[in-house]
């Protein structure tokens, strides 16, 4: 017998000024009954200096319900050094 996976993806993106930008994205699959979701704030300094920050967030779905699941924020800044 076959196995089909189905999955649902929800994506955004926005991009406020030049130096300004946030995508967001969300995925539910029926094999691991489970949701995803993933957040991105950047915001360039100045060109070559960006600050991003990262929040990801999963629920899996038990007894009928979404169980809070994992989550985790990151700080990222990345900087460009020029000789």
């Amino acid at each position: 017998m076959p196995i089909s996976t189905r999955m649902l993806t929800l994506q955004w993106s926005s991009i406020r000024s030049g130096a300004n930008a946030t995508a967001t994205i969300s995925q539910y699959d029926n094999r691991s009954d489970s949701v995803g979701f993933n957040s991105r704030l950047r915001w360039t300094l100045r060109p070559g200096n960006d600050l991003v920050l990262v929040w990801n967030h999963g629920w899996d779905y038990e007894d009928d319900r979404f169980d809070n699941g994992t989550g985790e924020g990151v700080l990222k800044i990345g900087t460009t050094f020029r000789f």
